[in-house]
């Protein structure tokens, strides 16, 4: 099902709730959980190594025009393993925004989204 290049995983609720109700993937013997999961209710993605190193992007994109948006840098997190940001910083970043834009474009986004980076 999943190769192993894709561990570790962490698996989350589709409606934020903090750092509730997160699953933690790390070795193939367990990727059996995810039988066990509303796919409905939850997405699956990659976990990142370093939690901490993290830019969030966050957009508001109202017919196709990016009406407002944030970018921080992930300082601390809850839990410490990796959840939500509990502390950061704000970040500027042209590079950053531009990807995010284009991505945006290519999806024809609309309303509120995170990018992580």
């Amino acid at each position: 099902m999943y190769p192993d290049k894709y561990l570790p995983l962490i698996i989350k609720p589709n409606l934020g709730h903090g750092s509730k109700n997160l699953t933690y993937i790390n070795e193939k013997k367990n990727l059996n959980k995810l039988n066990n999961i509303d796919h409905k209710s939850f997405f699956i993605q990659e976990r990142l190594d370093n939690s901490k190193n993290v830019i969030g992007a966050f957009f508001l994109v109202i017919n196709k025009v990016i009406v407002e948006y944030y970018l921080h840098e992930r300082i601390r997190t809850s839990p410490d393993i990796g959840g939500v940001s509990v502390y950061s910083k704000t970040y500027n970043n042209d590079k950053i925004f531009n990807i995010s834009k284009r991505v945006l474009e290519k999806l024809n986004w609309n309303g509120l989204v995170m990018i992580e980076f």
